[in-house]
């Protein structure tokens, strides 16, 4: 009974064995498995790291270009509002400088009504000796020389006008360009944020693969420690193998014994003390085995008609024997207790192992579950990724764009200088002519209006008229009469100032003229029928 509870406990012992190699199997594949999806799961943390790094140059690229759009920006809008600030004092300047013709020209008609009130006397001569200075020729210059400062005062209001446009044009690029960048910097600034969660979320997921890795290393140690631990089962096992051998030789020679366990003595022997007893048939010398005990019964023995002695020789025999037997049994026993120690813990062992194998799949299943959820977590964060770098290049475009607008935005702030500049050195060369003109008609003496100073006037002076500012002088050191010098100033001031509105320009100067050398000549047409009817009188 006892081989067979022992063969019985070494097939499930082997049973045993075979499941924990199967288990270990297939953990070592879950394990390598694992090591696959960890491998692969760290190239893609590496691809990831690799693109974040990218995006993370092209963002600050952005930024750079971002930074210098912005100091370019702040620079054009500075540059705007210097320009608003001149085009504004020009714009004052003009203004003054209309209310200032405004009452010159109300104190010329003033001073003209005056003057023609006074004049009517002496206006005959005086009309005739202006009429000999101021020739058609002369009058076609001034008009010409009208003309061409009109034209002059258009293209300044016209440059005015455009660059009233062109500032309220820039006005409104700079207001769209301020707030396209800051749009642009709130999108860099959400972007920014999303950026620092995803490298927050890579930090963490760096957290977990490492500690992954640990538990990887810790399952390879338990594999190694498992391997050592069934290394140490086989070495058993095949010592239990030994032992069954061993233990199996042992039963057969039990079996021989327990069978020829029975001893009969048919004849038997008994040397009495002087003679040989006769055998005795019912003597029987019995060996049993009972309860791992060697009991000997030694019977009485018959002889034929009296009892003898037992034979000394053959219980020293059966003693001997007896003792030997014992001896065996003790040694059955302690190999018994052996082997169930050895059995009861391989089957600790086993539940260990069975135990540690159920472990170790559940790990293997986490860690699964965990490296399938990092590969998702990886794709989501490659899409974002993609639409990140996506946005990142739509931005660097604007950016261009916007650049290329600030840099026409600065040639058109340098054209509206220039165009300004130009203006303002007009407007000084008239306003410097503005004020040569009625200095000069003042500084004329009265006396230089009469016949004979006019006659050496002409011949002093000769008429070179080389430029406008010479015309002027050669025309004003004509001799003009008193009558006609208020006359001749508002034409020279009007001229002079050929940005005043229609009314003051030449259709003044036209109606002017007419009425100077038509309306009031009436009085020399008059004075020439006097000198003809002198003149007849005369050669008469």
């Amino acid at each position: 009974d006892e081989s067979v509870s022992k063969e019985q406990t070494y097939r499930s012992v082997e049973r045993s064995l075979e499941d924990l190699r199967q288990e270990l199997e297939a953990a070592n594949r879950s394990r390598d498995s694992a090591l696959r999806e960890n491998r692969s799961v760290e190239r893609s943390m590496e691809a990831v790291r690799q693109e974040l790094e990218a995006a993370n140059r092209s963002r600050d690229s952005a930024l750079r270009e971002n930074r210098r759009l912005q100091d370019d920006l702040a620079a054009a809008i500075q540059d705007c509002r210097v320009a608003n600030h001149s085009l504004e004092e020009s714009r004052q300047e003009v203004e003054n400088l209309k209310r200032q013709l405004q009452d010159y020209v109300d104190e010329v008609r003033r001073v003209e009504e005056i003057l023609t009130l006074k004049s009517l006397d002496n206006a005959g001569v005086r009309c005739l000796t202006s009429l000999n200075c101021l020739q058609e020729g002369e009058r076609s210059e001034m008009l010409e020389h009208f003309r061409s400062l009109s034209v002059e005062a258009t293209v300044l209001e016209s440059n005015n006008h455009s660059l009233e446009s062109e500032a309220e044009e820039t006005r409104t690029a700079l207001r769209v360009a301020q707030e396209h960048v800051a749009d642009l910097e709130r999108q860099v600034f959400s972007r920014d944020a999303l950026v620092r969660s995803y490298e927050n979320q890579i930090s963490e997921l760096t957290v977990h693969v490492a500690s992954l890795e640990t538990q990887l290393r810790q399952q390879m140690e338990l594999r190694q420690q498992t391997e050592a631990d069934l290394t140490a089962v086989r070495e058993l096992c095949v010592n239990i193998d030994d032992q069954k051998e061993v233990l199996s030789k042992q039963n057969s020679d039990n079996d021989i014994v327990k069978i020829h366990c029975v001893v009969h003595v048919p004849t038997l022997l008994c040397s009495c003390s002087w003679r040989v007893c006769s055998p005795c048939p019912d003597i029987t010398v019995q060996l049993q085995l009972e309860t791992g005990e060697c009991v000997v019964h030694v019977p009485t023995l018959l002889c034929s008609w009296r009892v003898c002695s037992p034979c000394p020789d053959i219980t020293v025999q059966l003693e001997s024997e007896l003792s030997r037997l014992r001896e065996e049994q003790e040694i059955m026993q302690q190999r018994a207790a052996k082997d169930r120690a050895a059995v009861s813990s391989l089957e600790d062992m086993l539940a260990d192992s069975r135990h540690e194998a159920v472990e170790q799949r559940a790990a293997n299943q986490s860690l699964q579950a965990q490296v399938a959820q990092l590969q998702t977590n990886i794709s989501d964060l490659q899409e974002k990724l993609a639409l990140e770098t996506a946005e990142v290049r739509r931005y660097a475009s604007q950016a261009a764009a916007l650049n290329q607008q600030v840099t026409e935005l600065q040639r058109e702030v340098v054209n509206v200088r220039f165009n300004h500049a130009r203006a303002t050195e007009g407007q000084s060369k008239i306003k410097k002519e503005k004020h040569q003109i009625p200095n000069f008609l003042d500084a004329q003496p009265d006396s230089t209006w009469n016949g004979s100073s006019s006659v050496e006037t002409k011949q002093t002076h000769p008429r070179e008229r080389t430029s406008k500012s010479r015309y002027c002088g050669t025309a004003l050191s004509c001799v003009v009469p008193p009558a006609l010098k208020q006359d001749v100033f508002y034409l020279i001031s009007a001229t002079a100032r050929p940005y005043e509105a229609a009314p003051y320009r030449e259709d003044n100067i036209i109606y002017l003229a007419r009425s100077t050398f038509s309306r009031k000549i009436n009085p020399i047409k008059d004075l020439k029928q006097i000198q003809r009817s002198e003149k007849v009188n005369n050669k008469n």
